[in-house]
């Protein structure tokens, strides 16, 4: 699989800090909400054991990636991938 080239406004895009605005804040809301209910979820039903572990520390990374998802994204598409050349394969 061939990634995008990395342009520097992409860098300084990720490395910058977004306040939220009031639409921003209600989805971190509901993305912890969301974390939460599954993590608990999973602490009850799962025995201890690494699988236990590690599935409720990568649920923190899904929370963390989806949460600067919503922060580094406008709510239009990027123009770059408008351009079928260069948009991400799903």
């Amino acid at each position: 699989m061939a990634y995008p080239h990395i342009t520097d406004a992409e860098i300084r895009n990720w490395f910058t800090y977004h306040p939220p605005d009031a639409e921003q804040t209600l989805k971190y809301e509901q993305l912890r909400k969301a974390g939460l209910e599954l993590a608990c979820t999973i602490n009850a039903l799962v025995p201890d054991s690494q699988e236990k572990w590690q599935a409720i520390f990568q649920l923190r990374d899904v929370i963390m990636w989806a949460n600067a998802g919503v922060a580094c994204n406008p709510p239009m598409m990027p123009e770059r991938w408008l351009d079928e050349r260069t948009m991400p394969e799903r």
